[in-house]
Order: C-alpha cells, then sequence, then structure tokens
C-alpha cells in the first residue's frame, strides 16, 4: 500500500548489513529446499514471498535520507544449453520466450525451455550505463499513474520487473525502482515511443555475476574481474527443471494479470465506482417541508463489495433518493447496482411495490396525509412515483451508455378527484453518464405513454380526494369512480441531469435538475377534463466527513410547477412554488 524507489544507500555499515543479509539468506537458502516436504511446501511458499516483502522494506527503510540515487535491484543470470549466459531484469515471460533486459542496455531472449541454470543477484549499485530504446524494449514499457499515501497523484514510465503477491515492482527510464500496491494504481497505458528519450546514467558500475559451474562444461565464460569491489555472489542457484519451471511460471502469471489489468482500466474512469463504506442513515425531513409522496421509514442501510478495476457492486436498503427518478425526495426503496469490466447495471424497487402496475398510494393514503394537507385536497397536483427500473449498458474510459425499462407511477389531484395512473407496460429510459476522478455528470430521459378506452382497476385507481389521508374504508361513491370512467390516456417524460464534484476525500457537492412534464386526459360520465403539467426541480446537496465515522449529508429541493386544466369550456391556470429539505446522518460501519 505505499510507494518507494529504492535509492539512497550512501554509508558503509548499510552495504554491510545487506551483504550479511544476503549471506544468510543464501547458506539458509539450502536448508529450506532441503526440509521443504509435501507437509512444509505452503508455509514454505508464504516464507519465501515474505522473505523477499522482508528484504524489499529493509531496503526502503534504510534507504531514508542518504543523497545518492541508487537503486536496489533484484538482477537474474540465465543459462541455456549452448552456454550461453546473460544477466539483467526480466521484461516478459510467455509460454515460450523469456525476455530480459540485459546489463548492456539490450533486450535479449531465451528459449524458456532450454534455460538450465539461473541465479539470483541483489544489488544496490546500477548496473546500467546506458538502455537502448529497441523496439523489443518500449514493447514492454509501460507508463504507471498511481496514488502515493499521501493520496497525490504521481506517474513514470518504465517496466514491470517482478511481482510479489499483489505488489508490483517497476523499473523506470531514470533509473528508479517503484514498489506499488496494485490498489493504488489508477491507469497503465502504453508508451508514445517518439517522446522518449534514451536513458545515460552515469553513476552506472560494470559488475561481474560470480556463478559456480563446471568450467569444461561452458569454456567460452571467463570470469575477470577489475574491481573485486564490484563481485556479486547470488544468493538464489536454481538447478532442477521443475523449479525452474515454476520460477518462469510465476512471472507469466504476474504478467498475465498485469496485461489483463492494464486492459480492465479502459473500461473505469475510477479504481472503484461506488463508495467503499458501509453506511447506516437516518434520514430527516419536516413534515411543513415535504413537496413529494413521504417515504415510510426514515432509516437506509447501504454497502458495497468488489476490488479496483474488477467487479464491484453497491447496494442500499431504506429511504434514499434515487438518482435516475424524477423524484428528488427520498423514497422507500431497495437499490443494487453493479460494474465489471465495460458492462454495469442499476436496479431500483419500491420496497413496498416491486411489482409492475402493484398500486400503493391510495391503499397507504394515511401515511400521505400531511402531503394532502399542504397541498389542499381541492388544488391540483401531479406526484410521481415507480414500481421499479433496471438500466444496463456498456462503459469505455469517462464514457457511459445506458438503457433499460422503467414502471412509474403517477398520483394526479383534481378535480375533487384523486388517481393513482398505473404502468402495465414499461416506459423506456436512457442514460449517458461522463465520470472522472473527482466529477460525475449524467442525463437521464424517459417517455411514458398510458392509454385505456375501458380502463379497470388494474389500470387506474380513483377516490374522491376528500377520503386521502385517512385509514377508514373507501366510500360507495369513490369505489363506483372506476365505472364512470370511460377512458384515460397519459403522456409523461423527464429529462434529469447530476452532477457530483468530490472536492476532497471529506467533501463533495451535487447539483441536480429534472423537468417533468406531460398531459393527462379522461372522460368521467362522457365529461372531459384534461391536466396538463410543467415542473421544474432544482437541488443542491452536500456531504462532509466529520471522522473516520459520522458524516452528514444535507439536501435542498427547490419546486417550480406550473399546471393548465381544461373542463368543459373553463379552463384555468396556476403556479406553485416549493422548497423541501433532507438531513441525513450517516454512521460509518
Amino acid at each position: 500500500m505505499q510507494y518507494t524507489d529504492y535509492h539512497r544507500f550512501k554509508s558503509i555499515h548499510q552495504q554491510l548489513m545487506i551483504a550479511v543479509i544476503s549471506i544468510l539468506y543464501y547458506f539458509l537458502s539450502p536448508k529450506i529446499r532441503y526440509y521443504q516436504s509435501s507437509f512444509f511446501k505452503y508455509s514454505m511458499k508464504k516464507l519465501k514471498a515474505f522473505s523477499h516483502i522482508i528484504l524489499l522494506l529493509f531496503l526502503l527503510a534504510t534507504s531514508i535520507g542518504q543523497k545518492e540515487n541508487l537503486s536496489a535491484l533484484e538482477l537474474y543470470q540465465f543459462k541455456n544449453g549452448n552456454c550461453d549466459i546473460q544477466t539483467g531484469l526480466v521484461l516478459n515471460v510467455d509460454q515460450d520466450k523469456v525476455h530480459i533486459l540485459d546489463t548492456n542496455g539490450h533486450i535479449q531472449s531465451f528459449d524458456r525451455d532450454n534455460i538450465q541454470n539461473i541465479w539470483v543477484y541483489q544489488t544496490l549499485k546500477h548496473p546500467f550505463s546506458v538502455i537502448h530504446l529497441e523496439d523489443g524494449l518500449t514493447k514492454y514499457l509501460k507508463k504507471v499513474m498511481f496514488y502515493a499515501d499521501d493520496q497525490e497523484k504521481h506517474e513514470f514510465v518504465g517496466w514491470p520487473i517482478q511481482f510479489i503477491e499483489d505488489i508490483i515492482v517497476f523499473y523506470d527510464l531514470n533509473g528508479q525502482s517503484h514498489l506499488i500496491d496494485i490498489d493504488k494504481i489508477h491507469r497503465i497505458s502504453e508508451v508514445e515511443v517518439n517522446s522518449i528519450t534514451p536513458p545515460k546514467f552515469e553513476n552506472a558500475k560494470e559488475l561481474y555475476f560470480q556463478a559456480s559451474f563446471d568450467p569444461t562444461e561452458c569454456s567460452n565464460r571467463v570470469f575477470k574481474p577489475s574491481d573485486p569491489n564490484n563481485i556479486l555472489t547470488p544468493i538464489r542457484v536454481i538447478n532442477d527443471q521443475i523449479k525452474i519451471h515454476k520460477f518462469f511460471s510465476e512471472f507469466e502469471n504476474g504478467f498475465t494479470h498485469l496485461t489483463r489489468f492494464q486492459q480492465r482500466t479502459a473500461f473505469y474512469p475510477r479504481p472503484y465506482m461506488y463508495n467503499r463504506f458501509t453506511k447506516f442513515g437516518i434520514l430527516y425531513m419536516h413534515d411543513d417541508y415535504k413537496q413529494e409522496f413521504p417515504s415510510l421509514m426514515p432509516i437506509y442501510f447501504r454497502w458495497s463489495s468488489g476490488k479496483s478495476f474488477s467487479g464491484q457492486g453497491e447496494y442500499a436498503i431504506g429511504s434514499t433518493p434515487v438518482q435516475y427518478l424524477p423524484n428528488l425526495e427520498a423514497v422507500m426503496n431497495i437499490k443494487a447496482s453493479f460494474k465489471t469490466h465495460f458492462l454495469h447495471g442499476y436496479f431500483a424497487g419500491n420496497a413496498i411495490a416491486l411489482s409492475a402496475g402493484k398500486d400503493f398510494i391510495i391503499a397507504n393514503r394515511g401515511f400521505f396525509s400531511d402531503y394532502f394537507s399542504n397541498i389542499g385536497t381541492d388544488s391540483v397536483a401531479v406526484t410521481p412515483h415507480f414500481n421499479y427500473l433496471a438500466l444496463t449498458g456498456v462503459d469505455w474510459h469517462e464514457y457511459s451508455l445506458s438503457g433499460g425499462f422503467y414502471y412509474p407511477i403517477f398520483g394526479i389531484l383534481g378535480n375533487d378527484i384523486f388517481r393513482e395512473v398505473l404502468s402495465s407496460q414499461a416506459s423506456p429510459i436512457v442514460k449517458f453518464q461522463y465520470t472522472t476522478e473527482s466529477q460525475r455528470l449524467a442525463f437521464i430521459y424517459s417517455q411514458t405513454d398510458i392509454s385505456q378506452s375501458d380502463p379497470s382497476g388494474n389500470d387506474i385507481k380513483l377516490i374522491n380526494a376528500s377520503e386521502m389521508g385517512n385509514y377508514s374504508s373507501m366510500s360507495d361513491d369513490s369505489e363506483q369512480l372506476i365505472n364512470h370512467l370511460n377512458s384515460f390516456s397519459m403522456e409523461s417524460s423527464f429529462i434529469r441531469i447530476n452532477y457530483d464534484f468530490q472536492i476532497t476525500d471529506e467533501f463533495n457537492i451535487g447539483w441536480d435538475n429534472v423537468l417533468f412534464s406531460g398531459i393527462y386526459d379522461e372522460k368521467i360520465d362522457s365529461e372531459a377534463y384534461q391536466v396538463k403539467y410543467h415542473h421544474l426541480i432544482t437541488s443542491v446537496h452536500a456531504t462532509k466527513s466529520f471522522s473516520e465515522y459520522l458524516s452528514l449529508t444535507s439536501k435542498i429541493n427547490y419546486y417550480f410547477r406550473n399546471y393548465e386544466t381544461t373542463q368543459a369550456n373553463e379552463h384555468e391556470k396556476s403556479d406553485q412554488n416549493g422548497l423541501s429539505f433532507a438531513i441525513a446522518i450517516e454512521f460509518i460501519i
């Protein structure tokens, strides 16, 4: 979970400590191999990884505060059956070939199955005087953007050279090593070769890699050290073919995993698309400042799952706003979102009226008494709700496009009658979204067209407006209203724009705007009645985290509503303004 450049070793005692660790590792390795029975195999595997991590962390710790830019590297020397011997960094391993950056700064390739010996070295001295950016080398270069522990974004250009669990070691063009946790990586991309200058290193040393083998076996190899201080002794020797195969398999798996990871980053504008905290929230709304059908339970629970640049999701149950509805106040719902590679999906459903065409407003009218008392039962009002909606789509970098279906419910008050228009057929809904690391902008559009020439209770519910807001049984007059309804039609659409801006890790703000409009027509006892409506709703919200365990979300909604009603020869217009606000206290679990 950290970034480091292994460098800045200066004092003699530091180098002696490294030498001691290397010698101990060299002499203990045969003992470990001797005792690596089937019973201890799994433990030794973990011990091996742990020893690498300990060594790397030691190099990091001892490098702090020094001034020389030296890099601690793990180099590998390979010998094949033809006595070809090359030493350098491993750049790639596939099923057939091993590609390395040799100490002369060139790329070399070996047949994987022909390698007979491997020697592993640790050095604090820079082994490269120059790196020739040949086609074979630039092929494996990566541009890496990542977050350090201070949450600042950094980037470099280099090669992946080692894999330790979820940690990747990169060697950059400045001659420095980077130890990066894969969860900290923001983006990996290919490199524009024309913009790169071949690196040169003035502090490079000519190193001699000592290896033990029969001199008669490879007479072409002559060991002539000019400086005894530049002789490196291997910390690990691999001669067994099974272990050589395992050595290359670990590299191959690491490079394959990194390639797939890089491919996935093209579909994620952020490493993680959802809030990673589990939250329990309590919602507060004052009764005098509610403009929509109130939610029945003022609490919610939200959690997420998944990994960065991989399959991930977010889930919620309770009273929360649904960001793809014409509603801006919280509704009682269940939600599920997922993101995997280039696919994403979203589902939200009315927790008490989930099935398509299910009514719930009139059936639970006692809970909405405050709403009707505020607007007056003899007024005109159109309020949307829903059964459920579902979206799925594709992503590419910052852009997202999705479509799906939506089952709305419309509450229509007018002419002393309240109507609950139901949807037995789905309405189309589409969404376009642009997302960056700190911002999110979404456009949502949906259109509904419902028409019945011989309506029944499965299409629409009716009740006298004066009976809304109580639990008593419907009167006979209300029961008979459906029999007097000759026909009705509902044309409605909405456009919603959502914008969120993450100012800091602890504070974000957002703005939502909804344009909701339509026409409702009906005939009762052959008498026509029409309602035209236009709603413009603007919302501003902000979230502030006060600690690791508590955050506060506030939201203010402003409603401007325009209505035109026509009945017989009467034509009336009315405007309504309203304000609502909500506060949610969230406990981070």
